[in-house]
């Protein structure tokens, strides 16, 4: 009905006194809140997931970069290269990192 375009309780309370139905009107009210909180409560628990995937998913790339950071710099130091000349290695993405080795250490692209 009319009601599922508001749910605000205290709106549809104000007209109760001009409903012919009253008990009816209650009813639908009640039945239009408790989905609308069904509503709200799933899409909270969608935002959730979402965050918490983008939270593995953000962890997942940390941990890759790094390791391709402790590749690259066991790498260096066995080459006997200084490892202050490398670049700041910490600051770049994984595809950063990726490209690095490719221009710099293509040996080392069995770990990309």
């Amino acid at each position: 009905m009319y009601l599922q375009d508001n749910t605000d309780p205290f709106v549809w309370l104000s007209i109760l006194p001009e409903q012919p139905d009253k008990m009816a009107f209650l009813k639908e009210l009640k039945e239009t809140l408790q989905i609308s909180h069904i509503v709200k409560q799933q899409h909270i628990e969608s935002l959730q997931l979402q965050q918490a995937e983008a939270q593995e998913k953000e962890q997942l790339e940390a941990n890759k970069c790094r390791r391709l950071t402790a590749i690259i710099i066991n790498h260096a130091k066995n080459q006997r290269v200084n490892t202050n000349t490398l670049p700041h290695l910490l600051s770049k993405s994984y595809d950063q990192l990726c490209q690095y080795i490719k221009d710099h250490w293509p040996e080392l692209g069995v770990y990309i």
